[in-house]
């Protein structure tokens, strides 16, 4: 006899699908009720975001464009975090199908006042909004039918963005016009990035900054956004000397195959290929469909990020050509350590035995980015501490103490712990006071 889902007590898909939806539409229906006093009205609004939460290719609805103020004031309004999800998943789709904004997202008061750095894909402006510096990644024109495509792209990015709060992650304030086609508004941060900030400051903190970036990629991961394209030039540096993972709003784009044929964006997509993970090389490999980035290949290009920022040598250095690069990501030729001073300072076996553990070419055998978190900053708080390169345990003999084996927060069926726990027992045990 057959065993299906009910005969063996288990409640079927579509049953559950249906349950879900239904709490979908009652959350959503209280609070419409808050913000759209008309029923009649209530009732339509209803009735379509139900219809797009169930259908991916809704969007093609006619008067979906009117759904995206709506979808704005339920996102800010709506305090059950998965229905928050859907209603912005819903926006995204809509934002990018009609290209199309909600009204919030539009900063209309900046005041552009000079281009401070020409990039490849993009150029970055300074400039004023209300008296405050910004700054405007500001992108190049197309022709009409292809920059529609890409406003909606960016369009759909920038609905998550927009709803991030955290520390360590760039803040974003919306969409400009008043340089053509368009501009990204964040703040302006005034120590740059990573490794300028550093060659400005060599005595800076970096194992404290690099811990910075990787709470912000945590909590990044936490809100399932994955960057897609982690390199030195999007960890940059606040007023306060912190650290703060940006660039995830083009990130994704830029490796995009409709934009890639675009010169300007090929350009900028080899300058992140050395920090990029094997499965984004390579997907057919590592059994994936295509060239999309996954948490654990930010996890990867984390660790390449970190080895620059603690070495002061970019991954693969002397080799060039997207061709040869790729070539040595996927042959697994990983950078050498270092046998300097420098590296007796920034690199002790804890934080190199987790970057080698980020290089394991298997994507899921990597660790998660909480446990790469946790390593730098235990790592930080004793960096003023002499640490040789093999052999020394950087606390005290008294200190409570435990294994990196047990702050490594593993992938499901800890699959890692196998590979790791050779490592370490290889290696002096890295020990640290659990945060």
């Amino acid at each position: 006899m057959a065993r299906g889902p009910e005969a063996q007590g288990r409640t079927p898909k579509s049953e559950l699908g249906a349950r879900r939806l239904k709490g979908f539409s009652q959350v959503v229906s209280r609070a419409l009720a808050e913000i759209e006093p008309n029923e009649e009205r209530r009732t339509a609004l209803l009735e379509k975001i139900t219809a797009a939460q169930a259908d991916d290719e809704s969007t093609g609805l006619e008067g979906a464009e009117a759904l995206v103020e709506t979808l704005d004031k339920l996102a800010r309004n709506i305090q059950d975090r998965a229905v928050r999800d859907q209603c912005l998943r819903i926006l995204s789709k809509i934002c990018r199908a009609k290209v199309t904004l909600p009204e919030s997202y539009i900063v209309s008061d900046v005041v552009p006042e000079k281009r401070w750095k020409i990039g490849g894909f993009a150029d970055i402006w300074t400039g004023k909004v209300k008296g405050e510096d910004v700054c405007l990644r500001v992108f190049r024109q197309h022709e009409p039918q292809q920059q529609a495509k890409i406003n909606g792209m960016f369009y759909s990015h920038a609905i998550r963005w927009k709803y991030l709060s955290h520390e360590n992650v760039l803040p974003f304030l919306g969409i400009s016009e008043a340089l053509r086609p368009f501009g990204l508004v964040s703040p302006w941060m005034p120590n740059i990035d990573i490794l300028e900030y550093i060659k400005d400051n060599p005595d800076a903190e970096r194992l404290s900054l690099l811990a910075n970036a990787a709470c912000g990629l945590e909590y990044l991961h936490s809100e399932n956004i994955v960057h897609g394209g982690i390199n030195p030039g999007s960890i940059l540096i606040t007023g306060k000397n912190t650290a703060c993972i940006g660039g995830f709003e083009i990130a994704g784009i830029i490796t995009n195959p409709f934009i890639t044929g675009q010169g300007g964006a090929t350009t900028c997509r080899r300058g992140i290929v050395r920090y990029m993970a094997p499965e984004q090389v390579y997907p057919e490999k590592f059994g994936m469909q295509n060239s999309d980035a996954v948490e654990a290949s930010d996890v990867y290009s984390f660790a390449m990020t970190v080895y620059e920022a603690l070495t002061g040598t970019e991954p693969y250095a002397g080799t060039t050509g997207e061709g040869p690069l790729a070539t040595s990501i996927v042959d697994n030729n990983r950078p050498p350590r270092p046998n300097d001073e420098v590296a007796a300072k920034w690199l002790p076996d804890p934080v190199w035995e987790i970057l080698e553990a980020c290089w394991i070419p298997q994507p899921t055998s990597r660790p998660l980015i909480k446990g790469v978190h946790q390593v730098l900053e235990a790592s930080a708080v004793h960096a003023d501490r002499p640490m040789s390169l093999v052999g020394e345990s950087p606390l005290k003999a008294d200190t409570p103490q435990t294994s990196l084996v047990d702050v490594i927060e593993p992938p499901a069926k800890r699959g890692f712990l196998d590979k790791i726990r050779g490592l370490v027992n290889g290696c002096h045990q890295a020990q640290f006071i659990e945060q």
